[in-house]
């Protein structure tokens, strides 16, 4: 069977050609006449014949492009997104290569608001839309700019129920439908709705972009960089107040130091050498080495 222009060929088939067309990309020459080597579709181009592979481009992020993310990793002021989609490409559900499979998200691109900490605007495997700013050496994105960035689902750290959003209290724009947790995230319009975000949904509004933080809500955030990173039930274990457990005190000791260690015994000493008059922690020995 021989191919045409037009026809779907594998490597192997046996390819037409025409006098005064010209081998092209895909098809080689043998003994037995041009043949195909890639697979897709035959094309001819100003008289020469190759084959388009039906091959799709590799799914990496570009600058400008809308990726789907998961918190992986939350740092003092990073929090790191683990790319699952690109909404810009075709083939986005595709795999990302690894060198671009993760993004940061630096604290100052995270909401319109001073947040001391990426903690306190998002949580570990939260879903997040944000858009790429930067690609080299790494990836960099934001969520700021556009109000349909932003977190799209979040967990209950304590329970792990689906967090609902909520105009209650301000700057404690989700809470939980099963328990009393309550908290602040970088919402997106999308919260709650998925990939499809509808018409007139005005939810960022509950971030409070450039205003200042309540009360309530200032003393709960991580000025010192202390937040709990290492596990998202870290506020349900130990509560938002809580006291230090009398075994894990330290006793100061008369030095200042803590420890409640007693104080090492010194004994008067001569030194043997020199004859100056000193302190040693043990007791010496008469006589001389």
């Amino acid at each position: 069977m021989i191919a045409s222009v037009g026809d779907q060929v594998t490597p192997g088939f046996s390819v037409e050609v025409g006098p005064g067309e010209e081998l092209g990309h895909g098809i080689h020459l043998t003994d037995r006449g041009p043949v195909a080597v890639l697979s897709g579709n035959l094309v001819s181009n100003s008289g020469v014949i190759s084959v388009d592979a039906s091959v799709p481009q590799i799914n990496s992020p570009k600058i400008g492009d809308v990726i789907i993310g998961e918190v992986n990793r939350l740092n003092e002021k990073t929090a790191e997104l683990r790319v699952l989609h690109i909404e810009n490409n075709e083939g986005g559900h595709r795999d990302v290569p690894a060198l671009k499979l993760f993004a940061d998200v630096y604290v100052s691109e995270i909401v319109d608001r001073f947040i001391p900490s990426a903690g306190d605007a998002m949580r570990k495997r939260d879903i997040v839309r944000a858009k790429i700013i930067n690609v080299d050496p790494m990836l960099k994105a934001t969520t700021k700019g556009n109000p349909d960035l932003g977190v799209l689902y979040a967990s209950c750290p304590p329970c792990g129920e689906d967090l609902i959003a909520s105009d209650t209290t301000p700057d404690f724009n989700v809470e939980c439908p099963r328990c009393d947790y309550r908290g602040f995230r970088s919402l997106s319009n999308g919260f709650g709705h998925g990939f499809e975000i509808p018409k007139g949904s005005d939810i960022q509004k509950l971030n409070r972009p450039g205003e200042r933080w309540s009360g309530e809500a200032e003393a709960m955030l991580g000025h010192d960089g202390a937040r709990p990173y290492l596990s998202p039930v870290a506020d349900h274990r130990r509560g938002w107040t809580h006291e230090i457990p009398e075994s894990a005190k330290r006793t100061p000791s008369s030095r200042g130091r803590g420890g409640g260690r007693p104080q090492r015994e010194m004994h008067p000493a001569k030194c043997t050498l020199c004859g100056t008059q000193t302190k040693v922690p043990f007791k010496p020995t008469p006589g001389k080495p």
